[in-house]
């Protein structure tokens, strides 16, 4: 559990990354969206979200050929009481 936040904690010091995951909290958002409204690259913004999501931060549903991402509910890098009782820490 403890490598689990740690690798949380490492995902989020990066400003940007931060940002993306601040932009999909509450109703989501598409990587194009979140792309202009930081004034960065799309490739850019679906990296930072590859990580978040690989990290338990953030997921994705698929619509159409677009992907929208959505704040997975785990807050400031700690893991939920849902992952613990799964053993996925």
């Amino acid at each position: 559990m403890f490598d689990t936040i740690v690798h949380r904690a490492r995902v989020l010091s990066c400003p940007s990354r931060l940002d993306i995951w601040q932009c999909v909290a509450g109703l989501g958002a598409y990587p194009g969206d979140i792309a202009r409204t930081m004034g960065l690259a799309e490739s850019t913004i679906s990296h930072h979200l590859r990580v978040l999501e690989h990290a338990g931060l953030v997921h994705h549903t698929q619509q159409g050929r677009y992907r929208l991402y959505e704040s997975t509910g785990v807050r400031w890098g700690v893991v939920t009481e849902d992952e613990i009782a799964a053993g996925a820490v």
